[in-house]
């Protein structure tokens, strides 16, 4: 398998499982300041009951990457706090 480094500008669509939906707001702010103003993926957010490991959020983001003209894919159970 072989390794990509892209940037942030590279992802297109990420969809975002939050543990506690009152959690959006501060995901919501960090997201704006993970990504360039008018470059925010695509993106759906939603509550759920559980997730693995205790985690309180779980990102899943898609990337185009244009040397390969490939779409990439990574998914990662995070904690965060307030």
């Amino acid at each position: 398998m072989a390794l990509y480094r892209l940037t942030h500008d590279a992802l297109f669509n990420c969809t975002v499982w939050l543990a506690d939906i009152d959690d959006f707001g501060v995901f919501n702010a960090v997201y704006r300041e993970f990504f360039k103003e008018g470059r925010y993926p695509t993106r759906s957010t939603m509550a759920v009951k559980d997730l693995a490991a205790g985690a309180q959020i779980e990102i899943e983001c898609i990337a185009y990457n244009p040397k390969t003209n490939s779409r990439l894919g990574a998914r990662s159970p995070t904690s965060f706090s307030q």
